[in-house]
């Protein structure tokens, strides 16, 4: 944590907060309230989320740790209030958390390419650990367990359950919906021509 009270990954500039730099080895400290705010923000992240999923309303304590920890400074009330009437308000509220954390946490996106002829392109996150808490709320909330990329629509996609198997296509939940239908709309019509060239 840095003199901002924020994770020193938030700029490059920023170190964490330090002691006493005129021994050879030099000691540094950061207050662990801080730690604490983001450790009461994150169980809120994950408890309004499960909350979500489960078809539930989050209690107000939650609500208000995150809205606090996004600069909010008004009244929480008429804000629950309003989240509690639908998920649409309080799944986009929620979800905006999670890049605020990425973004102070100094996630970045890397994209490797060996130079062997058959490589191909890796994909993976680099951050400090902040970051990677980061991450790691957001797959907590898309109850996901690894990112793939879709052979639909090319994007990653966090993916539940099961991994696909080595070999075979995976989509993303839009697109494995369209090719469901393809692929059973071509089955019938199999099926319709074999008729046909038996009778």
């Amino acid at each position: 944590m840095c003199r901002h009270g924020l994770p020193d990954s938030h700029d490059l500039k920023c170190r964490s907060q330090q002691e006493d730099l005129t021994r050879w080895n030099p000691s540094y400290s950061e207050p662990l309230d801080r730690w604490f705010f983001y450790v009461d923000l994150a169980r809120s992240i994950l408890g309004a989320a499960a909350a979500l999923h489960q078809g539930r309303n989050a209690s107000q304590r939650e609500w208000a740790s995150i809205y606090l920890a996004q600069g909010g400074v008004g009244p929480i009330d008429e804000f629950v209030e309003v989240f509690n009437q639908g998920p649409g308000l309080a799944r986009n509220f929620i979800a905006s958390a999670v890049p605020h954390w990425l973004g102070i946490g100094g996630v970045l996106p890397q994209l490797k390419w060996g130079n062997k002829p058959d490589s191909s392109p890796t994909f993976s996150l680099t951050a400090k650990t902040f970051g990677f808490l980061g991450v790691q709320l957001m797959v907590g909330m898309a109850k996901g367990h690894s990112t793939y990329f879709c052979d639909g629509c090319g994007n990653p996609y966090l993916r539940e359950g099961r991994k696909p198997q080595t070999g075979r296509r995976n989509f993303c939940r839009e697109c494995g919906e369209k090719a469901s239908n393809r692929q059973r709309q071509q089955r019938h019509s199999n099926k319709l021509k074999a008729q046909a060239n038996r009778g």
